[in-house]
Order: C-alpha cells, then sequence, then structure tokens
C-alpha cells in the first residue's frame, strides 16, 4: 500500500465513527474494532491460523473477524494458506453483517487495480444490501466507503442519502465535501475550482452541525477549499479563525495543524495579492509548527514553497526545508530537495503538493 493510498484511506475514518443509538448497534458488532484490528496486525501465522478455528465454532464473533482483517490487511507476502481468506471473509461480512462498523473500515475493501474479481463480487453483495436496507444510516454509510475511491458515482448517491436520512448528522456533508476534492489535481483549472466550491459548500454546511467543541477540527478543511475555490475573503477569514485556535489554551494533536495550514493559506493570499515579503513571512512561520501525526508522517505542503521558488526565492524556501526537518520523520526527501534547490532547479513535490 503506497502513501498516497494510506493518506486517502486514512481520511475516510470520518465515515467509520459511530453515530449509532444502542438499539442501531448489533450484538454482533465489535466494541473495539480498532484494537482488534491492531492486534490482529501482530498475530503470528499460527495464531492466525488458531482464530480460524475458533471462527468455525463461533461464526458471529467479529472480534475475531476484525482481528483476522488486521492480520490479512498487514501481510506482504501471499501465500497458498491465506490466499482467498481475507476475500472470503470481507464478503461474509458485507453479507451477514453490513451494518457493523468493522463492514466500513478500509481493511473490509477491495482494489480494483489489484483485484478486480474481488472488488466487484463486494460491489454486487454492497448494491444488494443498499437494495434491502435502503432506510438504515449504518449500512449506507459502509457502502459509501466502498464505492468512495473507485465509484464516485455511487458513493455520492449513497452519502446524499444518508443525509437525507440524517440531516442533523455532519458526518455526511464532511465525506461529501473529501468526495468533490477526490482527484482534484487531474482536473483542469476551472473544474478544480467549481470543484473545489461544491466541497466548500460541504464542509460549510458540516461546520454549523457540527457540535461547538469540534468545530475547530474542520477549520482546515474549510481554509484550503475556500482557497482552491477563490473564496478569498473566506480563505483569510478561515485562516486566521484557524491561528486563532492555535494561540488559544487549546493544546492538542491538530494544533500543529492549525499553525501550519492557517499560515500556509495567509502565504499563499499574499503572494497572489503580490506581496512576496509577507508570504514570505508566513512560510515561515508554517515551518515553525510543532508538527502534527500527519504532517510528521506524510510531510509538510510545499505548494507555497513551490509558487516562491518559481519567483526565485531560493533562501527561504531553504529556511522553511531546514524548519520542517524538525518534524517530518523523512529526512532522504527534503535532502534531495534541498540539493535541488541549491542547484538553482524546483523539486518535483508531487504527493506533497496535495497533502
Amino acid at each position: 500500500m503506497n502513501l498516497v493510498r494510506f493518506l486517502r484511506l486514512a481520511v475516510l475514518v470520518v465515515l467509520t465513527v459511530s453515530t449509532l443509538s444502542p438499539k442501531e448497534t448489533r450484538a454482533a458488532d465489535s466494541p473495539d474494532v480498532d484494537r482488534d484490528v491492531l492486534e490482529g496486525m501482530k498475530l503470528s501465522v499460527e495464531d492466525a491460523q488458531q482464530l480460524e478455528e475458533t471462527l468455525k465454532h463461533k461464526p458471529e464473533d467479529l472480534s475475531i473477524r476484525a482481528r483476522l482483517l488486521g492480520y490479512y490487511s498487514s501481510r506482504h507476502l501471499r501465500s497458498e494458506w491465506n490466499d482467498g481468506i481475507a476475500e472470503r471473509e470481507v464478503l461474509w461480512l458485507i453479507d451477514h453483517h453490513p451494518e457493523a462498523r468493522l463492514a466500513g473500515l478500509p481493511y473490509a475493501q477491495f482494489d480494483p487495480n489489484s483485484n478486480a474479481s474481488a472488488y466487484q463480487d463486494g460491489a454486487t453483495l454492497w448494491k444488494k444490501e443498499v437494495s434491502i436496507h435502503t432506510n438504515e444510516a449504518p449500512v449506507l454509510r459502509n457502502a459509501a466507503n466502498y464505492f468512495l475511491l473507485h465509484d464516485r458515482p455511487i458513493a455520492e448517491e449513497l452519502l446524499k442519502k444518508g443525509a437525507a436520512l440524517e440531516p442533523q448528522a455532519p458526518e455526511w456533508p464532511n465525506a461529501l465535501g473529501h468526495l468533490y476534492l477526490l482527484g482534484v489535481r487531474k482536473k483542469t483549472p476551472e473544474e478544480a475550482k467549481l470543484a473545489a466550491a461544491s466541497a466548500l459548500d460541504q464542509y460549510e454546511r458540516a461546520y454549523g452541525l457540527t457540535p461547538e467543541a469540534y468545530k475547530s477540527y474542520l477549520l482546515d478543511d474549510l481554509t484550503k477549499c475556500a482557497f482552491a475555490a477563490d473564496e478569498t475573503t473566506k480563505a483569510k477569514m478561515y485562516a486566521e479563525q484557524v491561528l486563532q485556535e492555535a494561540h488559544s489554551e487549546k493544546k492538542d494533536w491538530n494544533l500543529g495543524n492549525d499553525i501550519f495550514f492557517g499560515n500556509l493559506v495567509l502565504g499563499r493570499l499574499a503572494l497572489k495579492a503580490g506581496d512576496i515579503e509577507q508570504a514570505k513571512h508566513y512560510l515561515i512561520e508554517a515551518g515553525k509548527t510543532p508538527g502534527s501525526p500527519q504532517l510528521d508522517s506524510f510531510g509538510p505542503n510545499m505548494t507555497l514553497a513551490k509558487e516562491l521558488l518559481e519567483k526565485g526565492q531560493t533562501e527561504v524556501v531553504l529556511e522553511y526545508f531546514d524548519l520542517c526537518a524538525k518534524f517530518w520523520r523523512y529526512q532522504p526527501r527534503l535532502d534531495a530537495w534541498i540539493a535541488t534547490v541549491k542547484q538553482g532547479g524546483i523539486p518535483d513535490f508531487g504527493a506533497n503538493l496535495d497533502y
């Protein structure tokens, strides 16, 4: 699984946060599914085989199935023993418990590029389950997760149905906002702008529905979408709001993201207005972030750095690289970019123009 693929799957977690009332959760569902999956990733072959034997006598135990799916998802080398077992487990889960949160996780999905037949089998089952449970939000949620990356029109229809069923739930417009931004790099500038405008509309809906204590976590998306949609007034407003959050007493895992993206967008706005010195200032301020789980793993966004390099501003970008090295774990890539810039070139920043 490559880095970009993993990032996309991580974003989908927003859809798997349970919003079910107790009566909507079936007894078979595993209450600690995330923990079970992580435990499964550490299993030995012998442990997994033992769980398979236990499952024959306890087929409804979703905790066991979660651990096995965690095991299969972490296995890099296929063998005759486990070939096809992961597919069997996922298809059983869709067919028997489409409402279970496990069924909506990335571990219960197939990639049509590497396993087209399994993906199609899963798609057929999900379409059947949706037709049966057409008014059950958990089933719509899980099915939307399955189709989100590879059959976006189907995912969009399912998300809109979910939004109609639960008009006060912010997860549906939040997920639609994410969907509208998928594949945006392959669009023309005008298409990308329209997609960002659609995403911004959905994120603003989600923001309005989100409880006050959690609103701040949506501000980064609002800020970036507003800029991409060329809504400069909104982009500035949201970016300043993000930085205000960052300077409040609230200290959590998202602090580094707030500092980074608030300054990044203000810098791009400054550059767009022709103020290179302000853009340089905000680039350095963005680089002063303490980091975050996302920034530490996938690295910082390099869009403003690239735009400044295109205007000959190499020194400030090299200073920015030095700041990024304090929190980003992937030093070899930074080293390569530094060498390219020192030679007078502009690096190929790849996916770091998207993050």
